[in-house]
């Protein structure tokens, strides 16, 4: 039996689905700006100066920090910006 829907029409609907699954998780995380987690760090992006970790809840949040030597440590990090997979933050001192 042949396929009935063409594959540039399984292109389409895919990608309409991935833009409105986007942004869905944009609103979704933008609800968690401004509030305070505590981040494991567990890596560092020396090019950008910041640091990586997740929160409790396994979330990924890249952030600044006036400090250095950080990694392995359990920080509170402010969450300043959200994309639709990870966030921005600054580490509250």
């Amino acid at each position: 039996m042949a396929d009935p829907i063409p594959e540039e029409e399984k292109e389409r609907r895919l990608a309409v689905l991935m833009k409105y699954q986007r942004e869905l998780q944009i609103r979704q995380n933008e609800g968690i700006v401004g509030q305070t987690h505590e981040v494991f760090v567990d890596g560092r992006h020396e090019s950008k100066n910041q640091w990586a970790g997740k929160t409790t809840s396994n979330r990924l949040i890249v952030f600044s920090s006036p400090q250095t030597a950080l990694l392995g440590q359990y920080l509170q990090i402010k969450v300043t910006r959200a994309g639709p997979n990870s966030f921005v933050g600054e580490h509250v001192v």
